[in-house]
C-alpha cells in the first residue's frame, strides 16, 4: 500500500458516504442522481487502488483494472445526469441523455474483454497499469466530450443565478473541478504516455471541500428551499384567503334566500301542494349546485395550503388556459379591491409539460406580485396573461401596468429575501424561478419605470 492507494481509496470511501449523505438530506431527484454518481466514483476508486498496488498477481491486477474501468465508464453520463437535473435543463436533454446511456452500456458489456482492457504493464512506478483497447478509446473520448459539457450546464445555470443560489454552485463547481482535475490524469498512461500520477494527491480533497460547502454554503441543502416556499405560501394564503371569503359569502347568501322561500312557500297554506313540491325541488337542486361550489373552493383552498414543499413533481400536458381559470377565484376580491382589470389572451388548445400545482403556485404569485405592485401606483391598473408558441417552445406572458423595475433591481429580482416593497417577504419571485426550473423551464423578465414589468415562462413543448 503506497499513498496513491491511500489517497484514492479515501476519495473512493468518503465519495461513497458523502454520496448517501446527500442522498437522505434530500430526497428527491438531485439526490438521487449524486448518490450514483458518487457511487460509480467510488467503485472506480476502489478496485483501480487494489489495481494499483504493486503487490498483488498479475491476473488479480488485471481484474481489478478492468472492473476498476469498468465502473468508471458510467461517471461521465451519471455526472452529466446529475448536472441537467441539478441545472433545470434535463427535459429538453431527455433524448441525449438516453443515448449517452445507451453508449455507456454498450462499452461496459467490453468491459471484461481484450477489447477494452488487453493488458497491464509497469508504468509510472505502477507494475499493472491497465492499457487501452479500441473499445476504451470510445470511452475516453465519451468521457472527455461529456464531462466538460456537464461544467457547461451548471456554468449557464449559475450564470443565471444570484445570491445565495449562486454561491452553491459556484462551490459545486469549484469542488467537481478539482476531483475531475485529480482524476483525469489516469488516461494517459492508459494509453502509454508515461505522465506522473502526482494528481491523485488532490483526490481526497476533493469529498472535504465538498462537505465543507454542504457545511458553509447548506450546499443540496433542500431546507432552504422548503422553508422559502413555505413562507411564499403563507404570504399567499392572506390573500387567498380574503378572495375565499368573498366566494364563499356569494353561494351562502343563494343558500339562505332559497331557504326563506322554501320557508315561505310551505307555511303558505293556500299554495297549490304540487306548486310547492316543483318549487321545493327546483330549490333543492339549486341549494346542492351552491353547496358544491362551496365544498369546491374549500378543498381547492385546503388542497394548496397542505401541499408538501418536498412533493415529487408529476409532470404532465396541461392546458395553460384551464390553469389560469381555476386559481383566478382565488385573487378575485385581491383584484376587484384595487380595481384591477384581468385580460387572457392564452389560446385554448396550448399546452406544456409540466406540474399541474407548480403551475398553479407560479400563476398565483406572479399575479398576487402584479397585483402588489400597480397598488404602488394608487390607481386602477391592468394585468394582462398572454400565451404564444415559438418553434418548440411555449411562451406565457404575465403583463402588469405597475411602476416597472430600475436595471439595480432587475439583476437582483430573484434573490431569496430580496424586496422591492415595504411589507414584502421577498420569496414569492425566488419561488417562481425555483418552481419553473424544477419543471424544465425558465424565467425572463423585462420592466421599464413608470410603464410597468412583463414575466416570461419558457417551456419546452
Amino acid at each position: 500500500m503506497n499513498l496513491y492507494n491511500l489517497s484514492i481509496l479515501c476519495f473512493g470511501f468518503c465519495s461513497f458516504l458523502l454520496g448517501l449523505l446527500v442522498c437522505l438530506k434530500r430526497n428527491d431527484e438531485i439526490g438521487k442522481r449524486y448518490f450514483w454518481m458518487a457511487s460509480f466514483y467510488s467503485g472506480w476508486a476502489i478496485f483501480i487502488a487494489i489495481n494499483l498496488n504493486n503487490d498483488i498477481s498479475h491476473n488479480l491486477g488485471l481484474f481489478m483494472g478492468r472492473l476498476g474501468n469498468g465502473f468508471a465508464v458510467f461517471i461521465p453520463v451519471t455526472w452529466y445526469h446529475f448536472a441537467i437535473t441539478y441545472a433545470g435543463s434535463f427535459q429538453p436533454k431527455r433524448y441525449l441523455l438516453k443515448t449517452l446511456y445507451a453508449i455507456s452500456i454498450l462499452i461496459a458489456c467490453f468491459s471484461f474483454s481484450s477489447w477494452f482492457i488487453p493488458e497491464v504493464k509497469s508504468m509510472v512506478g505502477f507494475k499493472y497499469y491497465s492499457q487501452a483497447g479500441p473499445i476504451y478509446c470510445l470511452f475516453a473520448v465519451l468521457f472527455f466530450t461529456v464531462v466538460p459539457l456537464s461544467f457547461v450546464e451548471l456554468y449557464k445555470k449559475m450564470k443565471i443565478s444570484s445570491g445565495y443560489e449562486r454561491q452553491q454552485l459556484k462551490g459545486l463547481l469549484i469542488t467537481s473541478l478539482i476531483g475531475y482535475i485529480g482524476g483525469s490524469p489516469t488516461f494517459l498512461p492508459i494509453f502509454g504516455i508515461p505522465f506522473p500520477q502526482y494528481t491523485l494527491m488532490l483526490l481526497p480533497f476533493y469529498p472535504f471541500m465538498l462537505a465543507y460547502f454542504m457545511i458553509k454554503q447548506k450546499l443540496f441543502d433542500i431546507s432552504v428551499l422548503a422553508d422559502a416556499i413555505q413562507t411564499a405560501r403563507l404570504t399567499a394564503l392572506g390573500v387567498i384567503a380574503a378572495s375565499i371569503n368573498h366566494e364563499i359569502r356569494n353561494p351562502l347568501f343563494v343558500i339562505k334566500s332559497l331557504a326563506e322561500t322554501l320557508a315561505e312557500r310551505v307555511s303558505d297554506l293556500s299554495a297549490d301542494k304540487e306548486e310547492v313540491l316543483a318549487k321545493a325541488k327546483e330549490i333543492a337542486d339549486k341549494t346542492i349546485a351552491q353547496s358544491d361550489r362551496i365544498l369546491g373552493i374549500i378543498k381547492s383552498f385546503s388542497s394548496y395550503a397542505k401541499r408538501e414543499t418536498d412533493k415529487v413533481y408529476e409532470k404532465q400536458c396541461v392546458r395553460v388556459r384551464e390553469i389560469v381559470v381555476r386559481i383566478l377565484p382565488f385573487v378575485e376580491s385581491e383584484l376587484s379591491l384595487k380595481k384591477i382589470t384581468i385580460l387572457q389572451n392564452i389560446p385554448e388548445e396550448l399546452e406544456v409539460f409540466a406540474d399541474v400545482q407548480s403551475l398553479e403556485e407560479v400563476f398565483i404569485n406572479l399575479i398576487v406580485n402584479a397585483c402588489q405592485a400597480i397598488k404602488e401606483t394608487d390607481k386602477p391598473g391592468e394585468i394582462e396573461i398572454g400565451a404564444t408558441t415559438e418553434k418548440d417552445k411555449a411562451i406565457i406572458t404575465i403583463r402588469d401596468t405597475g411602476p416597472g423595475l430600475t436595471q439595480d433591481q432587475l439583476k437582483r429580482i430573484f434573490e431569496p429575501f430580496y424586496t422591492t416593497k415595504a411589507s414584502g417577504t421577498g420569496l414569492g419571485l425566488y419561488v417562481v424561478k425555483q418552481l419553473v426550473e424544477k419543471n424544465g423551464g425558465r424565467v425572463e423578465v423585462s420592466s421599464k419605470e413608470g410603464l410597468g414589468t412583463t414575466f416570461s415562462l419558457v417551456f419546452p413543448q
